[in-house]
């Protein structure tokens, strides 16, 4: 099989491993998953509607890879959570270690003993991917790196990242740290949903410290319409990784491109991939929300279908007890209109009927400068039930989060999605 994806020349094609279909993913759920390592230089690639969670293109997307830098992307979402909880200011002064300060380049050379902000820490992460800053905000948060990087695999596990470990902050080598293409784009969702005040950052095109100024190494910020983020990431065994954000004629898209062979041919790629999303998804393309075919509740096809009444106006209260009794949740998309985070809900519950039968629908309304977007979330589900949900949902080209009881709580008494 063909990858079709352009070489160091430009011209030659490289024929890569046979296209690994879009399963599930697999492991024990809430255990830690024990990853085996990657090879190197693996293509795969992965395109998801930010609104709906449908995927729009995949190769390779459950194939493992070496994350290289897009490690940080976790290292930031632990951050905001720090700091959304109050654990960390922006303006909070972080000392440096020695070991902080003895990670390879590409740093900014922090000497032992000095500080650094927590805002500075965060720029310097995402546009010049220094590695001893990152390390400053993991060993702030979680004491030493080692103890934050079991932090950071358990949060990818939470979040349904069931084919991710992480074993340091900054995604230097090491050949038990891998993720897949699927899984980032999962992180992805997870940062713009979860931390849409944070999003910011990762549009950052240059970041001044001290009297150097350096650039974002995503150099498809500025010059391909659309792009907010997200990170790029890069070392000898993972090849040329990027995750990007796009929003373009009312679409929001998330990609992911791993094992590029140079930077130019792995940024031409995603150009071309995410030209032909957006040639199919242009307004009016779709009068519906994107469908999985597989999703039919025929006779035929032995799926029962299960209706799902349009949700009666419940007191807060009410999913306030049911998060209260340990009871998790699945978020399913996130849309532009009510009427489509409902229908979302009702695919999804069509897919896992057994699993999602006791769930409430919960639209979830979040209020932004720009617009209002509408969570769809299906609450009261055992962990394992939202677990399994989510592994069988992905299995039909489902984007979905397994949200354990404290984070549907808060979700639920806040005004926006934290």
């Amino acid at each position: 099989m063909i990858c079709k994806f352009l070489s160091n020349d430009r011209r030659a094609w490289r024929p890569c491993s046979a296209l690994i279909q879009i399963i599930a993913g697999v492991g024990i759920a809430g255990l830690l998953v024990t990853a085996s390592p990657a090879d190197a230089r693996q293509y795969a690639s992965i395109i998801v509607d930010a609104d709906s969670g449908a995927v729009l293109h995949a190769e390779n997307a459950e194939l493992r890879n070496r994350p290289a830098s897009l490690t940080k992307m976790m290292t930031l979402y632990l951050t905001f959570e720090a700091i959304r909880d109050g654990r960390l200011t922006l303006d909070k002064q972080l000392p440096v270690s020695r070991h902080a300060s003895e990670q390879s380049p590409t740093k900014l050379y922090l000497k032992p003993g000095s500080t650094i902000r927590v805002e500075d820490a965060i720029y310097a992460a995402v546009t010049k991917s220094a590695n001893d800053a990152t390390t400053v905000l993991a060993e702030s948060i979680g004491g030493t790196e080692s103890a934050f990087a079991r932090m950071m695999t358990a949060k990818a596990s939470a979040l349904g990242m069931m084919r991710t470990q992480f074993r340091n902050a900054t995604g230097l080598p090491d050949d038990q740290q891998v993720t897949t293409a699927r899984d980032m784009a999962i992180l992805a969702q997870a940062l713009y949903s979860h931390f849409p005040n944070r999003t910011h950052y990762f549009a950052t095109r240059e970041f001044r410290w001290g009297q150097n100024r350096y650039n974002n190494h995503n150099r498809l910020l500025g010059t391909y319409r659309g792009v907010d983020g997200i990170k790029t990431g890069y070392t000898n065994a993972s090849g040329f990784n990027l995750v990007t954000s796009v929003r373009r004629d009312g679409r929001h898209v998330y990609a992911v491109v791993l094992g590029g062979q140079t930077s130019y041919s792995r940024d031409q790629q995603m150009r071309k991939l995410l030209d032909s999303t957006f040639a199919k998804i242009t307004p009016g393309a779709y009068s519906e929300p994107l469908r999985v075919a597989s999703v039919n509740p025929s006779a035929k096809s032995g799926v029962k279908a299960l209706t799902l009444k349009r949700p009666e106006k419940k007191s807060v209260a009410v999913l306030k007890d049911s998060a209260k009794t340990k009871r998790w949740a699945v978020q399913v998309g996130t849309f532009q209109v009510r009427a489509r985070a409902h229908e979302r809900a009702r695919q999804a519950a069509q897919v896992a009927p057994s699993l999602l039968k006791p769930a409430t629908v919960s639209i979830l309304k979040v209020s932004k400068p720009s617009k209002t977007l509408y969570r769809a979330l299906l609450v009261g589900l055992t962990e394992q039930s939202a677990r399994r949900s989510c592994q069988i949902l992905a299995s039909k080209n489902f984007q979905c989060l397994a949200i354990p009881p404290s984070q549907t709580l808060a979700m639920l008494e806040g005004p926006t999605l934290r």
